[in-house]
């Protein structure tokens, strides 16, 4: 209790810092400036808001409330470390950064990537080269800690061996202290134009506890000291009025009481899965090939709350050829599913997942820039052309509950993807329209996505909370700027993405083309 008091009480008195320096910290320059980006990994939108504005994270809410604020920021489906930061670091979705979960299969080779297992030092070699990270665009004046995507930093670190010592004893708020350790140390040696910094409590306890409980939210309360200590540090060495800010998420987390298994369902029908890899691919990847012939569907778990399932097609509409990863299914096929050379008919796989209570709703192609989404009660199909969509319920109840402002649009109408997003922020799954299309176009994206049923675990891990979907509480996420050339004022809604190419701006960096987000000022 008393480093408890003493912790607080440091915040406070940093925080009564940050009000002496406001108005200096927004001062303009013509020279480029500086960003540190602080990632609160699993961090959820309204954990963060509720705090704030309880007063119990006053850094925190001085920086929202006095700088820039976006009310609705959501991130990218699936709402998961690794494929969550790419829109960070690269500005980019998963159809774009070839990342499409934090476990995933790969056609093209056949190779099966768990990165937060054996596969984390692979990530930066699938991330695609079409587009830089902002550490390749400054490559001589950055720094990443514990980036993950950290390819063309000048300097990066990964967690030091403390961190990891202390994680295995759950010591998470410890975890974090360390990593801010590392980074005053690095900082040290000076401010480079861009920083990349992330810290994971509220991550790792909301997988073990859930966010519905004290330990969470202690979790950020940490971090708001943590943020106050690193604005002292910026004031104490004449960095502040060159620095903006910027405060994210990858994603948010919920808690959940109920666990499902998908594979089992699909081995009752005959099929030989392949489930989910945990930590190790070694011995799948030294024989992928055996592999690949051996098994019929292959199950990709993201944050526990997204499974990606990939199963054999066929290279023509024929029966005769050998069925192949490399081959999608239609829509057709995984309704009357045949494995094997003898196609010996299995039945329809999409209507045994959706008989599974943790299983809440599920996304497939249907055709060319056409998809569908199923629930247990209803069935829409989106439809696309360039950057404008469609929706429509065909059968039953609305499997992603739109709201009143988007179900008025929902008779298949094309609409803008952006004007998706204003209308659906509020519902239980955001964005949830064009999140869906870009997965699905994604080359890795499985062929039937999972997203789980809110309180479930569609996994056997146990945990307490899960991420990965599209439900409001996993995917909105905090999304904050203050310093040098914010304009200070409250956005509705915006995404992840566009934080690239507004962190570019303020450092007066070209951004390369191709790119869907837009500058948030």
């Amino acid at each position: 209790m008393r480093s408890f008091r003493m912790r607080t009480h440091v915040v406070l008195f940093l925080f009564c810092l940050v009000l002496s320096w406001a108005g200096a910290a927004h001062a303009g320059t013509a020279e480029p400036g500086k960003v540190l980006f602080i990632l609160l990994d699993g961090c959820r939108a309204d954990t963060f808001n509720r705090l704030c504005d309880q007063g119990r994270t006053p850094t925190l809410a001085w920086l929202r409330d006095h700088g820039l604020a976006v009310d609705h920021a959501v991130s990218v489906w699936p709402s998961t470390t690794g494929p969550a930061y790419a829109p960070f670091i690269c500005g980019t979705y998963p159809f774009q950064s070839n990342l499409t979960g934090i476990r995933q299969y790969l056609r093209s080779s056949g190779t099966y990537r768990s990165y937060c297992g054996t596969d984390v030092k692979k990530i930066t070699d699938d991330l695609s080269r079409d587009y830089p990270t902002v550490f390749e665009l400054l490559p001589r004046d950055s720094l990443a800690l514990v980036a993950m995507l950290d390819r063309g930093a000048r300097r990066n670190f990964n967690p030091p061996l403390d961190y990891f010592l202390k994680n295995m004893r759950g010591k998470y708020i410890e975890c974090d202290l360390a990593i801010h350790r590392k980074l005053e140390k690095e900082l040290g040696k000076g401010l480079p134009r861009f920083t990349f910094v992330s810290f994971h409590g509220p991550d790792a306890v909301g997988h073990r506890t859930g966010t519905d409980g004290a330990a969470y939210d202690e979790a950020v309360i940490n971090l708001d000291g943590i943020v106050a200590k690193l604005i002292a540090w910026l004031k104490a060495h004449g960095e502040l009025e060159r620095t903006t800010i910027v405060i994210s998420a990858d994603h948010g987390s919920q808690s959940t009481s109920k666990s499902g298994d998908l594979a089992p369902v699909l081995s009752a029908m005959g099929l030989k899965v392949r489930d989910a890899i945990g930590r190790s691919t070694f011995g799948y990847n030294f024989d992928k090939k055996g592999h690949a012939e051996e098994n019929d569907v292959i199950v990709c778990v993201s944050g526990n709350a997204c499974v990606q399932l990939y199963l054999k097609g066929r290279p023509d509409a024929s029966l005769e050829g050998m069925p192949s990863f490399r081959v999608r299914p239609t829509l057709a096929e995984m309704r009357q599913y045949r494995r094997g050379s003898d196609a010996r008919e299995i039945g329809d796989v999409i209507g045994a997942l959706l008989a599974q209570p943790c299983v809440g709703f599920l996304a497939v192609r249907d055709g060319r820039a056409r998809y569908r989404v199923l629930s247990g009660s209803g069935e829409a199909v989106i439809t696309r052309e360039g950057d404008r969509l469609g929706y429509k319920v065909v059968s039953g109840t609305d499997p992603l509950q739109m709201g009143v402002p988007a179900r008025k649009v929902s008779d298949g109408r094309l609409v803008q993807e952006r004007k998706w997003l204003r209308m659906t922020c509020l519902d239980p799954y955001p964005d949830a329209v064009f999140q869906i299309s870009q997965l699905l176009e994604a080359e890795n994206s499985g062929d039937i996505i999972v997203n789980a049923a809110p309180g479930y675990e569609p996994w056997h891990e146990g945990q307490k909370g899960v991420h990965g979907g599209l439900d409001a509480a996993q995917i909105k996420v905090p999304l904050v700027l203050w310093g040098r050339g914010v304009p200070p004022g409250r956005l509705p809604c915006a995404r992840t993405v566009d934080l690239y190419v507004t962190m570019l701006k303020l450092m007066q960096v070209a951004p390369p083309p191709g790119l869907l987000g837009i500058p948030l000022f």
